[in-house]
C-alpha cells in the first residue's frame, strides 16, 4: 500500500513539475531532489473514497453485508475509506422509519427507511469503511433532518463519519441568496446539535 501511495505522489509531483516547467517563460533549469528517506506527509489509510446519490441506499440489497461482491470490492480497495452518500438527490431524500422505498432521479422524492439504513450499517461493519451522509436541506424541514440524522447515527454507529447539510444549494430554488441559505443552514446545524 505504501509503495502505491509513493508512486501516486511521484506521479502527481511529475505532473506538477511538467506543468510548472511548461508555464515558465524563461529558460531557467529546475532541479528537484527527492529524498526517499524523508517523509513529509503520509496519505491517510482512509484516503480512498466514493460518492453515491442517496437513491443507491434506497435500492434494497445494494449496500448490504449480503452483497458479497460489493463487500469484497471495498475490502480489496482497502481496509478503510469514506463513502459520501447524498449528492443532489440528498435534497429530495426523506427518511420514513417503515416507509416504502423509493429510489428516484434528481428532483423527485427518494425515500429511505430504517431497514436499508441498518443494512448500510452492517455493510460498513463488514468493510471497515465510513459514511458521510447528506441531510435534506432542499425539500425537507429541520425536524425531518434531525429525525433522519438520529436514524442514520443509530444504524451506522462508528461507521458514521459526518453529516453534510444540503448539497449543491445553488441549484435549490428555496433560497433567494447566500444570506438566506446561510441562515437556514445555521438553523439546521443548531437543531441537529441539540
Amino acid at each position: 500500500m505504501m509503495i502505491n501511495k509513493a508512486i501516486s505522489v511521484l506521479l502527481l509531483m511529475s505532473i506538477f513539475v511538467f506543468t510548472a516547467t511548461a508555464q515558465q517563460k524563461s529558460n531557467e533549469d529546475i532541479h528537484i531532489t527527492i529524498n526517499p528517506e524523508e517523509t513529509l506527509f503520509t496519505i491517510p489509510d482512509n484516503f480512498t473514497g466514493f460518492g453515491y446519490e442517496t437513491s443507491a441506499v434506497a435500492n434494497k440489497g445494494f449496500f448490504s453485508d449480503t452483497n458479497h461482491y460489493m463487500v469484497q470490492l471495498y475490502k480489496t480497495l482497502g481496509p478503510k475509506g469514506l463513502i459520501r452518500i447524498g449528492g443532489i438527490i440528498g435534497d429530495w431524500t426523506h427518511y420514513k422509519k417503515e416507509g416504502v422505498l423509493v429510489a428516484s432521479p434528481q428532483k423527485q422524492k427518494t425515500i429511505v427507511n430504517q431497514d436499508v439504513l441498518n443494512d448500510l450499517g452492517r455493510f460498513l461493519q463488514k468493510t471497515g469503511w465510513q459514511v458521510m451522509w447528506t441531510l435534506n436541506l432542499g425539500t425537507g424541514t429541520k425536524e425531518e433532518a434531525v429525525e433522519a440524522a438520529v436514524a442514520v447515527q443509530k444504524a451506522l454507529g462508528g461507521g458514521l463519519h459526518s453529516f453534510e447539510i444540503g448539497n449543491e444549494v445553488s441549484l435549490l430554488k428555496r433560497f433567494k441568496d447566500y444570506a438566506d441559505y446561510h441562515k437556514t443552514y445555521l438553523e439546521y446545524k443548531r437543531r441537529s446539535e441539540q
